[in-house]
């Protein structure tokens, strides 16, 4: 896995090989800073969000927006099977939670095969 940070002009700079004691890690320093304030988004931005991925269709999203308002947005790999899956509009999954919460599905997205994670995440798909 590896992970990606947001500059202020919200480019992508990769940042290498990421374990889960990273990901965690880079958790916690977001969320300490996401509860601070910004003068503008550009930096807010910057300093509270980092990405994990696989490839660049594998990937979460997370972005501390302040106390106990996590988000981990991703893209859909993979639809529902049957006549759900033929219909269906929900090609994100966005997780808000606490500190804890956010932590599970970071360790979910290391651990579990793609489609596992995404069925895990069902009930957080939306358009």
């Amino acid at each position: 896995m590896k992970l990606y940070r947001f500059d202020r002009n919200l480019k992508i700079v990769e940042c290498g090989d990421c374990e889960l004691p990273g990901a965690l890690q880079m958790l916690k320093e977001c969320y300490s800073r996401g509860l601070k304030s910004y003068i503008n988004g550009e930096d807010a931005i910057s300093e509270t969000s980092f990405g994990l991925y696989a490839s660049k269709q594998d990937f979460i999203e997370v972005t501390c927006n302040g106390l106990d308002s996590i988000d981990v947005h991703t893209d859909r790999l993979f639809v529902p099977s049957g006549l759900s899956g033929i219909f269906s509009l929900k090609k994100h999954i966005r997780i808000s939670g606490n500190l804890s919460a956010i932590s599970e599905v970071i360790r979910d997205y290391t651990r579990l095969k793609r489609e596992q994670f995404e069925q895990k995440y069902e009930a957080h798909a939306c358009r």
